[in-house]
């Protein structure tokens, strides 16, 4: 049984917790909820993107945000932004990000929206020595 408990969470931070079939899951920040679950096929019952999609999802964003954020900054008329996330089936470690500015942009703003892509706070996490430390049960 789900608890209806909201908990507290920090801005910055993420909790997650089981809640009410076998891989779904509650995922809470400081001011948001959405459930995580498995597909049908793998044994979930569908009801939320699966871990790996919100990761794409992060990436993604992020780099429609920060294209955005510099567009405006800049004065540029950048147009709708759309960012297509995608692992790679053959090379697993490999994610593909296909980007689609429909802004009347020059060759030198293209080139530097490029740049900046690569620039947003999720792509720098990714593609840093990036170390994840653990514990369980408070060890």
């Amino acid at each position: 049984m789900a608890d209806d408990t909201r908990p507290e969470v920090a801005p910055g931070e993420v909790l997650v917790r089981e809640a009410g079939g076998p891989y779904r899951n509650e995922v809470f920040t400081h001011a948001h909820r959405l459930i995580v679950d498995e597909p049908v096929p793998m044994g979930g019952n569908d009801e939320g993107p699966r871990p790996t999609e919100l990761l794409l999802s992060a990436l993604g964003s992020c780099i429609s945000i920060t294209l955005r954020m510099y567009a405006e900054h800049k004065g540029i008329d950048a147009g709708p932004i759309r960012v297509a996330v995608r692992r790679d089936k053959d090379e697993p470690t490999r994610i593909r990000v296909d980007i689609h500015i429909d802004g009347d942009l020059d060759a030198a703003q293209l080139k530097r929206m490029r740049a900046i892509a690569g620039k947003c706070p999720v792509h720098k996490l990714l593609t840093s020595d990036l170390e994840i430390t653990r514990t369980l049960n408070g060890q």
